[in-house]
């Protein structure tokens, strides 16, 4: 890209945000997720999975122009380390593959564009996330790890007089990856439901 095309796109950033209120808000919330880990590489296609609960703190900045507003979010997450399970057979009893076996944690940040509609908030998020816990290593022994990638999710919130917003939306986590110990390969991919509230400040 140009410098004059770089100028310019900042320029029409700059006059957007600008031209829109701005509002930061922090919230918590709660989550399942059902997640599933298959391994890649020499070792491949041998799965573990596990439903997934988690506590999550949330922060970021909107802008509102009319009925339609954008945005960033981050949100941290702590799971409660829900044992991953290879047909019935928990992975730290015995693995077959160098998959997730205990999920400790998630990051996930998020661009977020919506608008507002009878009421209601109704948006959709895309961006970069990361799954933290213990992957297996040998058939009884792990130790921690990563796995990043792309994350989706669409969701509805409506205003509470006095309290912030509410919210629900469903999430899609589709992980590969980077930071597995043992230098092994595997793919994650996570499906749930976040449950939670918002407030401005």
């Amino acid at each position: 890209m140009s410098n004059k095309s770089t100028g310019a796109l900042a320029l029409i950033i700059a006059c957007l945000a600008s031209a829109a209120s701005a509002e930061n808000y922090f919230g918590f919330s709660v989550e399942a997720m059902s997640a599933e880990s298959k391994t890649g590489g020499s070792v491949a296609n041998r799965t573990s999975d596990a439903v997934v609960p988690g506590i999550s703190v949330i922060l970021g900045r909107t802008y509102d122009a009319g009925n339609f507003f954008w945005g960033f979010e981050g949100s941290a997450t702590i799971n409660f380390q829900k044992a991953f399970e290879n047909s019935g057979t928990p992975c730290s009893t015995s693995a077959n593959g160098p998959y997730m076996c205990e999920q400790t944690a998630a990051l996930r940040v998020y661009g977020v564009i919506g608008k507002e509609f009878d009421g209601f908030d109704l948006y959709g998020k895309l961006g970069y996330g990361a799954a933290f816990g213990d992957f297996a290593t040998n058939t009884n022994t792990q130790d921690s790890g990563s796995i990043q990638g792309a994350t989706v999710a669409i969701g509805a919130a409506r205003d509470i007089e006095k309290l912030g917003k509410i919210f629900a939306e469903v999430i899609y986590d589709d992980f590969g990856s980077t930071s597995q110990p043992g230098g092994f390969d595997s793919d994650y991919a996570s499906v749930g439901l976040r449950f939670g509230f918002v407030k401005p400040f």
